[in-house]
């Protein structure tokens, strides 16, 4: 069969900086060039292309000059004009690093760019990426790349305190959102077939660790209850239900059983105690603590008093139970 040639698609993105601060809605803001979070280096807009090192180094006439060495090829010590003019073809322009971005409320950067996809094993892949407007792309990239950015990637990431403007993105916002569909339907799904009704329980106990609201004594709720929560989380908090799936999530199952059962309990400075053995000051200490090979024997006398409590709940004759106690 004949190797597909890779298809070309137009992909529209138009971001807008937003201010909610009245004091720049119609006074411009001037940006200062930032360091990339990688690799501690100015943003100039040729970053998603080639990896360029920029270094100081002394000017024949005096002073300090500076130069791009690029890290993914055998050119070196190329002034930004040379750069420049080295991939004028495809990435047209440059930003100083020593200039600055005026920001203004209510511009618009055009970050479209055609993405050349080519099928791989009957999956479609992203090979290459030219933006319309190299400019454009440049500048808003340097806006959103600095480590303290005065400038929200999104409306939902704005903080007051934090940022002045943010990006009015309507991509990133149907991205987003359809990521978020993508992942209430999983957890649903595994509540749904790999859950089962028979452990919706130790499903809010899982969950009682990190989100108060969910922290309760699910004895105490009809089953009805019980799953409506189950549900609920699994729109509202996803991510947390998937943890589910993680290998530690029997441990923290285990130590919620334990903490809720009364089989340790808050003492001296309201630290964990089991009798008058220190266990640890907070849930993630008691955690750690009986994953210590030490405490192993206490550990399993933990497990036979739960499965004890377990199997008198379900109703087994008293003889059979006082048995298993002895044994605990």
């Amino acid at each position: 069969m004949p190797k597909q040639e890779p298809v070309k698609v137009r992909v529209t993105k138009i971001m807008t900086v937003i201010t909610p601060k009245a004091k720049y809605t119609n006074h411009p803001f001037r940006y200062a060039i930032p360091e990339s979070v990688k690799s501690r280096q100015p943003v100039t807009g040729q970053e998603d292309v080639i990896q360029w090192i920029l270094e100081r180094v002394p000017h024949p006439l005096g002073g300090e000059t500076l130069v791009y060495k690029s890290s993914k090829s055998n050119v070196a010590d190329l002034k930004p004009t040379d750069l420049r003019d080295l991939h004028m073809g495809r990435n047209p322009y440059i930003i100083n690093p020593n200039d600055h971005i005026v920001v203004v409320h209510g511009r618009s950067y055009d970050n479209s760019y055609d993405s050349l996809i080519e099928n791989k094993d009957g999956v479609d892949v992203e090979v290459d990426r030219e933006y319309i407007n190299p400019k454009d792309h440049a500048e808003i990239t340097a806006l959103l790349a600095g480590t303290e950015s005065n400038i929200a990637r999104s409306k939902a990431e704005y903080n007051n305190k934090k940022h002045d403007f943010y990006v009015d993105d309507k991509e990133l916002e149907a991205e987003k959102a359809i990521d978020q569909i993508d992942l209430e339907f999983e957890a649903a799904e595994f509540v749904r077939k790999e859950i089962g009704s028979g452990r919706y329980k130790e499903l809010l106990i899982f969950l009682g660790h990190a989100i108060q609201e969910y922290n309760v004594n699910s004895d105490n709720l009809s089953v009805a209850r019980v799953k409506y929560l189950v549900f609920k989380a699994a729109k509202e908090h996803p991510a947390e239900v998937l943890k589910m799936k993680g290998p530690g999530a029997a441990r923290i199952i285990f130590v919620s059983k334990v903490i809720s059962s009364k089989i340790i309990a808050r003492k001296k400075n309201n630290d964990f105690y089991y009798d008058d053995i220190w266990i640890g000051s907070n849930f993630d200490a008691v955690v750690e603590w009986m994953e210590d090979r030490k405490n192993s024997s206490i550990v399993t006398k933990w497990q036979n008093m739960l499965d004890y409590k377990e199997r008198k709940e379900q109703g087994k004759p008293a003889l059979e139970l006082e048995k298993e106690k002895v044994n605990a």
